[in-house]
């Protein structure tokens, strides 16, 4: 029902190409430095530069500046493709992104069970290869996810930190995190 790869189609129809911004301007931005046999001061890099971070905006609220044992908590996870002119992700459907949120004591040991929201697009397994489902965020998209946790009473610790981290997932195999943001809260 739709191509397996299409960044290209993303992009095409998104404010980017409508804007004349092309992939290249991201892609392959100029870079300084020693350019042999050229007249030009800088060349294009060749690197093919994918910063997921300049890409996706993260905004989190919460509904006051702390938390407390034993009450439950929602954080409200706003995530915008604020600086990709495709989707996020995009190429293969075979890969997605997680973003796991979760809150954790001063010394990294979790202090409520993570939760997860999986950006990518799932694909029967067979011909015909039609969608089954599609969460990636469009250019200029979003989307809202509301996790919500508890922390026991039991818990002894004066500060927490909820976490948001985004990584790479490939079959079963996740990658060190693309994107993560700390919040410090008090725990009350």
């Amino acid at each position: 029902d739709k191509p397996f790869y299409d960044t290209y189609g993303e992009w095409k129809a998104s404010a980017y190409a409508e804007a004349g911004v092309r992939c290249q301007d991201c892609h392959m931005p100029p870079r300084a430095g020693p350019a042999t046999a050229t007249r030009f001061a800088s060349v294009a890099s060749h690197g093919f530069e994918a910063d997921l971070a300049r890409a996706l905006s993260i905004q989190v609220h919460l509904a006051g500046p702390d938390l407390r044992r034993g009450e439950p908590f929602t954080a409200t996870v706003k995530l915008q493709n604020t600086g990709a002119g495709h989707h996020v992700p995009t190429g293969s459907p075979f890969k997605m992104y997680r973003v796991s949120v979760d809150v954790v004591a001063p010394d990294g040991k979790p202090l409520a069970k993570p939760q997860v929201l999986d950006l990518g697009r799932i694909v029967e397994e067979s011909p015909p290869w039609d969608t089954l489902s599609d969460t990636r965020i469009a250019a200029g998209g979003e989307v809202i996810f509301t996790p919500t946790f508890e922390i026991s009473q039991k818990v002894k610790v004066s500060s927490a930190t909820l976490r948001i981290i985004v990584q790479r997932v490939v079959g079963s195999t996740t990658s060190a995190p693309l994107v993560e943001r700390r919040i410090p809260l008090p725990l009350l």
